[in-house]
């Protein structure tokens, strides 16, 4: 069955993942939100809210178009919920292998979620990547990258050999994420960060704009230019 593409929000974030979408030759049919938009450039249709149990979702394959990340994380989470599906891969980025189970489960997910890569990105063969994710406008993702699910690798971003990015975090425009360094689950990496090579950031990780980050950050922590803030 050849599924109809359908963006979570459609304002903002989403309107830049519509645009590298039609760079993939690809469109979206329509757009779920709690509520309907005034201003619907690409004059979507409106489908209604991802969450109420009438509308029926198993005829979609969802993009998203959402920039904060808690608010993805649950888009995500719920759309799978409401198609009965259990995501165990919250902790698989690390994993080189994954058992029968863990790749039904993937493969699911693949099948639900769409990547959307700008045309203009620059990924390299060798890299992997999740589902769900928004790979923007002269990214580079280098030699054996891994980028979890339902993450925004944004504008002009560079992800260096053999990183990881965890599920729903978000690397923003102009930052440079050196060789080898790690990322949490959740966590954002503001403008024009650079995070160097080998360093670990933890999950729910804030990263200001324009920071340089030369320590590992635990959990639920903030940077802010070059120290760790709490």
């Amino acid at each position: 069955m050849n599924k109809k593409i359908a963006i979570l929000g459609n304002s903002g974030h989403a309107f830049v993942v519509l645009e590298s979408l039609s760079t993939m030759n690809m469109e979206a049919y329509g757009y779920f939100d709690k509520h309907s938009v005034a201003n619907n450039p690409f004059q979507l249709n409106y489908l209604g809210f991802e969450g109420d149990e009438t509308n029926d979702l198993i005829s979609f394959q969802f993009i998203l178009g959402i920039g904060d990340n808690n608010i993805r994380k649950r888009a995500f989470n719920l759309i799978l919920n409401r198609l009965n599906i259990t995501n165990s891969l919250e902790e698989t980025i690390e994993k080189t292998a994954f058992s029968q189970e863990e790749s039904l489960i993937s493969e699911r997910i693949n099948s639900i979620f769409l990547n959307v890569i700008d045309a203009s990105s620059n990924i390299s063969r060798n890299s992997y990547l999740g589902s769900g994710n928004y790979i923007g406008k002269q990214v580079c993702i280098n030699s054996f990258a891994k980028i979890g699910s339902n993450c925004i690798i944004n504008t002009g971003s560079v992800v260096e050999h053999e990183c990881q990015i965890g599920n729903h975090s978000h690397i923003a425009p102009g930052s440079i994420v050196l060789g080898n360094a790690k990322i949490g689950s959740n966590t954002l990496i503001g403008a024009n960060s650079t995070v160097l090579p080998g360093i670990n950031i933890g999950d729910g990780v804030i990263v200001g704009a324009g920071s340089i980050v030369t320590k590992n950050i635990p959990n639920g922590s903030k940077w802010i230019g070059n120290r760790l803030i709490s």
